[in-house]
């Protein structure tokens, strides 16, 4: 898993100090997810289910961690993709001179916003997100119905939508790199909502597989360890994550009503 890892990576030009930790934490997830599932006491003809189980979380949580690396590579692809067209723009009188008559007869899926599309991080992006989808659909074909199977789909379509959002900026830092948007002041909220509907996802998603985990520890499969696990997950990415969101409501509240107050003021 190791070496094969350091070599997708390396080929998808993603390598960072981070990467070379994957074993490790490959390695530990891997013995949590099987010490949990109480694999010891299980017959020897029946221990191939659970192992097969974490293998199969493990690659949803490589397909994760692989996302983790690819979007800021993926918005700095953005970033310079809009820095180039107004450097561009400012060096071109000709086009500087015809730029309201180019907005209003340009399409809006011209060759120039295509070819920003011709990218490999953009690639591999699609990519993974038709992996997951086709992984979960033959999951819920080949396995009966379960509460792994429920836990399984909840964090790959956790997945499915930082996926989503990922291209969704990227399509922004695009069409307005290439003056498409309609608001261009609107910009930042557009970024804003995309993050805010995404973090709603995953929290949503959060409380499910909380739920979802303490019918298992009920009942189904009981100990120490999956309870510690259930609270580290209830507080990294429910608790925190509440708390973070309902800071940043505040935080733009008041900017709000800063910003009405000298605009009253001004009037």
């Amino acid at each position: 898993m190791k070496s094969i890892s350091h070599r997708l990576f390396r080929l998808l030009h993603l390598w960072t100090e981070d990467v070379e930790q994957i074993g490790t934490v490959v390695g530990v997830m891997f013995f949590l997810l099987l010490f949990q599932s109480n694999i010891t006491r299980l017959d020897l003809n029946r221990r191939h289910v659970p192992l097969l189980k974490a293998f199969s979380l493990l690659i949803v949580a490589l397909f994760h961690f692989l996302h983790t690396i690819l979007e800021p590579q993926l918005l700095k692809v953005a970033m310079q993709t809009m820095t180039t067209r107004m450097v561009f723009d400012q060096t071109d009188d000709n086009q500087q001179e015809n730029k309201e008559e180019n907005r209003n007869n340009s399409s809006l899926y011209s060759s120039s916003i295509l070819h920003s599309y011709h990218h490999r991080h953009v690639y591999t992006c699609i990519s993974i997100l038709f992996l997951v989808i086709f992984y979960i659909i033959l999951l819920w074909r080949l396995t009966t119905f379960s509460t792994w199977l429920l836990a399984v789909t909840a964090f790959s379509l956790e997945l499915i939508v930082r996926l989503l959002a990922s291209l969704a900026q990227y399509t922004l830092y695009v069409l307005d790199a290439h003056n498409r948007l309609s608001n261009v002041e609107s910009f930042d909220e557009y970024i804003f909502w995309i993050k805010a509907i995404t973090s709603c996802f995953e929290f949503i998603l959060g409380v499910f597989l909380l739920f979802n985990g303490f019918y298992i520890l009920c009942y189904e499969s009981r100990g120490a360890l999956r309870a510690l696990m259930l609270a580290i997950h209830a507080y990294l990415n429910i608790i925190k994550n509440l708390r973070r969101g309902w800071q940043i409501f505040r935080n733009r509240k008041s900017a709000w009503e800063n910003v009405v107050k000298r605009h009253n003021k001004i009037i």
